[in-house]
């Protein structure tokens, strides 16, 4: 399964929507995982597809910096 990840914060008092993760090919209305970090994106991915957080993911890092 391929992830793709992006840094891009919105202008919220909290860092917890600060990353998010999506299924490649992503299609609108997909499940949307999000975290303070990369890895709790993946993580909150990964628990709404009800997929274990030890399956084995590539990550694609699209955040440009």
């Amino acid at each position: 399964m391929k992830i793709i990840v992006r840094k891009d914060p919105p202008p919220l008092d909290t860092q917890d929507y600060d990353w998010r993760a999506v299924v490649h090919p992503y299609q609108h209305g997909d499940r949307i995982g999000w975290g303070r970090t990369q890895k709790r994106a993946i993580a909150d991915l990964l628990d709404q597809l009800g997929l274990e957080p030890s399956t084995a993911v590539e990550v694609k890092d699209e955040s440009g910096d």
